[in-house]
């Protein structure tokens, strides 16, 4: 396994710690983010996302070490996954803009195999082993 890299921002007091990176799964859907002290949740888009973490497209990134509240909805309105997480990660892309590291909190059980099973979901199969 890698490890996440981190851009810690100019005068930030704290280093993140890095955990060693799960695998990831693609996974292209809107989710309801509030960073720090927002009163109002925002829709981004999430790129990929792990057992420990997910990758999202921002138009305004947050300060490495800002926390934030996620939720991901169904078109229904209906709930599937909630928790909260901290910012581990800037980076940019020429086509996709700023992205945003997030790393989870602790997740309760319950909703941790809401995420495996949406991991396993929408993970690519692996390839044939097969001669």
């Amino acid at each position: 396994m890698g490890t996440v890299s981190a851009k810690v921002a100019p005068g930030h007091p704290e280093q993140p710690t890095l955990q060693p990176r799960a695998p990831r799964a693609p996974l292209v859907h809107a989710a309801m983010c509030r960073f720090a002290d927002a009163v109002d949740f925002a829709e981004l888009t999430t790129l990929n996302i792990s057992q420990s973490g997910m990758l999202v497209r921002c138009a305004a990134p947050p300060p490495i070490g800002t926390t934030m509240d996620f939720k991901f909805l169904l078109e229904t309105g209906f709930e599937i996954l909630s928790g909260s997480g901290k910012v581990m990660r800037l980076t940019s892309d020429a086509e996709l803009g700023a992205l945003v590291g997030i790393a989870f909190d602790e997740l309760e059980p319950p909703k941790r195999r809401i995420l495996a099973r949406v991991i396993e979901l929408h993970s690519e199969p692996p390839a044939d082993a097969s001669p």
